[in-house]
């Protein structure tokens, strides 16, 4: 899953005009906990919940003068519930690292957590790489992900490094798949040892061939696998049903007596009609097939041409597109529907994307507005569901590592990436890739699989 524009960890309040205060935020930092983003373009100005900006100043927003110390004191408590939800996470997994050498990133927002997680479960070291980039500086993953693993205790077990030294990828018996750290490519493959293992922190449906070369791993021996998001302790996809409340709570639906068409036939859209239904929303669904019989009472058609699917989307205050398994584009030039197509059907509507092939350009040319204006590509999300918060991204990632525990244990005892496969894949947080995966790779072959 992508990750979500960096979160700054202070605000700088500066009074403007009569008692109300102005909050200005670094260009480039985002005030996730209250839904403010800020434009890397703007000058440093705050951009209120809804409204995106791509050139020029935005509008200010404000707030009363005696809101300061509680500004301060809602920061301090979201780092300390941070610190508290590692914590527990760790607990909850058992995690235990010591003597493990780990090598993964420092990051920004509730994304700094993986470093801390895993040196708090005792790994030594743990070589945290940070960089710049569109998420936030260098320099405030670093800061970020130190604050963090101080009030963890754990600062000591972490060397922060700006590039990959040989010595980190040689050294490490578990190498994460996080921002930074990608790609883990055939020359990164070959510096690996032996033993190493590929924990990935999504499940093996997201995998894409740009983040690991999971051919050179195979053939190194390296065993690869994903983390099972339906997993009690993680429950990732659940946190789909207040994600989508809050995109659209954010663009001014106010869901209690609304309408909404949902696209998508998978565990993903069951959470995204569950989150709409309980707020109040009228929901249909369109979908190609239906894989949670959950979904099948609420079908209406199996495409957006469908005479049903435009009758729907004639009412509806919401097009919320969570297909992640299909990739036929749904929205644009060779789509089910054109954005002109939508507009003459219904003008008023407001798309919401979470992932789907929909071409963006196609719904600003008939000014339907879409969230966000730009739609991650087929096989990324628009929005990960750590946008609701801190807690999905911590378990999810310290579930990963759990991942990574049981596949470096596995692979000192067993030689071959089928035993070791077979050993972990009883565990409910380990996701093992298909055997059509397999086979279409040609992946049995190289390695006892």
């Amino acid at each position: 899953m992508t990750r979500p524009t960096s979160t700054s960890t202070t605000a700088i309040l500066s009074k403007t005009e009569g008692e109300s205060l102005s909050i200005v935020v670094p260009a480039g930092y985002v005030d996730d906990r209250d839904g403010i983003t800020v434009d890397s373009n703007s000058g440093g100005t705050l951009i209120p919940p809804g409204i995106q900006c791509r050139r020029g100043k935005p509008e200010t927003m404000t707030e009363s003068s005696g809101n300061k110390r509680d500004t301060q004191t809602a920061c301090e408590t979201d780092r300390r519930r941070l610190a508290r939800l590692c914590q527990e996470a760790t607990d909850a997994f058992d995690l235990e690292l010591g003597g493990r050498c780990i090598y993964t990133e420092a990051a920004t927002g509730p994304y700094s957590v993986t470093a801390p997680l895993a040196a708090m479960a005792g790994a030594e070291p743990v070589y945290a790489v940070a960089e710049d980039s569109s998420h936030g500086r260098r320099e405030d993953a670093i800061e970020q992900t130190k604050e963090l693993a101080s009030r963890l205790g754990c600062l000591d077990n972490i060397v922060f490094i700006d590039e990959c030294p040989r010595k980190c990828v040689e050294q490490a018996d578990i190498v994460t798949n996080t921002g930074f750290v990608r790609p883990i490519d055939g020359p990164t493959v070959e510096r690996m040892k032996p033993t190493a293992v590929v924990p990935l922190m999504y499940e093996t449906w997201e995998f894409r061939d740009e983040d690991v070369d999971i051919e050179a791993c195979w053939k190194a021996g390296i065993p690869v696998a994903g983390t099972d998001e339906s997993d009690s302790r993680v429950r990732t996809k659940e946190y789909l049903a207040p994600l989508v409340q809050k995109l659209a709570l954010e663009n001014r639906i106010e869901l209690v007596g609304c309408s909404a068409v949902v696209v998508g036939g998978r565990t993903l859209a069951k959470y995204a009609v569950h989150g709409l239904e309980s707020a109040g929303t009228e929901v249909q669904t369109v979908a190609k097939t239906i894989h949670d019989d959950e979904l099948a009472e609420y079908r209406i058609a199996e495409s957006l041409a469908d005479s049903a699917a435009r009758k729907a989307l004639t009412e509806a205050d919401l097009l919320v597109v969570v297909e992640h398994w299909e990739n036929d584009q749904l929205i644009g030039p060779e789509g089910a529907l054109t954005g002109a197509e939508l507009a003459s059907l219904n003008d008023t509507i407001r798309v919401l994307h979470v992932c789907g092939a929909v071409d963006g350009d196609s719904l600003a040319a008939a000014e339907i507005p879409c969230t966000p204006e730009e739609p991650a590509e087929f096989g990324h999300m628009s929005f990960t569901v750590g946008y609701v918060g801190p807690k999905p991204v911590v378990d999810l990632h310290a579930g990963g590592l759990r991942v990574g525990q049981l596949l470096a244990a596995a692979r000192e005892q067993r030689s071959s990436i089928r035993a070791v496969l077979d050993e972990v894949r009883a565990e409910s947080v380990v996701d093992t890739f298909s055997k059509k995966f397999i086979a279409d790779r040609g992946l049995g072959d190289l390695n006892g699989k």
